[in-house]
């Protein structure tokens, strides 16, 4: 018995294993599933050592670097599920996971 999901949320931070934990929801979940998201978090520079304008560059560094590593993580994948999309976002990863994983 096949149980049908509506999204499958597969955090991701480049690595093998996030590769790995893809191709399983792809192979797993993919054909029941109307949407597979990837998503990856980035913690943001945050320190009381630099300062509000150092930190905001950085930021904006991280995160351009966080859409082009998805960008590319998402095209190696191109054409293997018919709602893949993805989201990169800022925050402490775990809590992040947990609010995207809860929409509705």
């Amino acid at each position: 018995m096949s149980t049908a999901f509506k999204r499958i949320l597969v955090p991701v931070d480049f690595s093998d294993h996030a590769e790995a934990a893809v191709e399983t929801a792809l192979t797993v979940f993919g054909e029941g599933a109307d949407e597979i998201v990837l998503l990856t978090v980035y913690e943001g520079m945050q320190s009381r050592y630099t300062s509000m304008r150092m930190s905001e560059d950085m930021d904006s560094v991280m995160d351009e670097s966080a859409k082009k590593s998805m960008g590319a993580f998402q095209e190696k994948l191109s054409g293997r599920h018919k709602s893949l999309r993805s989201l990169v976002k800022k925050g402490n990863p775990a809590a992040k996971i947990i609010d995207i994983a809860i929409l509705k």
